[in-house]
């Protein structure tokens, strides 16, 4: 067990032998509220196939009613009848936002909180000003 740093990028390794899976994990301890990261194993021996799908349809479907306890009451009837292609989706996998779309969201969440384009634009002259002087020092 490792403990990681806040804003530390670790590299998270995964293997697979057989029908064993070894897996790094990086996860937050509420009560210490520090980021670790573990290596956990995971043997599939003496499991079936059935056994497998019904395991890996519980993380599907987990997700699944997230989304749908996030969606808007307009869009709760697509949920209905919901069939996923698990091909489509493990072929689409999240890929990392750009800078551009972080700063955009960034941007999008100041707006959803009322934030002036004035106090916007004097936040962001603070925090420059506290890089400069950063960088002085």
């Amino acid at each position: 067990m490792k403990q990681v740093l806040k804003g530390t990028t670790v590299t998270r390794d995964e293997t697979i032998d057989g029908r064993v899976v070894t897996k790094d994990v990086s996860t937050l301890n509420a009560a210490s509220d520090a980021n670790y990261l573990d290596t956990w194993t995971f043997d599939y021996t003496n499991v079936s196939e059935d056994e497998l799908l019904v395991l890996a349809t519980r993380s599907l479907v987990i997700e699944a009613q997230g989304k749908f306890r996030r969606a808007k009451s307009d869009k709760l009837s697509k949920f209905d009848g919901l069939s996923v292609n698990v091909r489509e989706y493990l072929d689409n996998k999240r890929k990392k936002s750009t800078p551009e779309q972080r700063k955009a969201k960034a941007i999008d969440a100041v707006k959803a909180a009322g934030v002036s384009k004035a106090d916007l634009e004097a936040m962001i002259a603070a925090m420059d000003e506290a890089e400069e002087e950063s960088d002085e020092s």
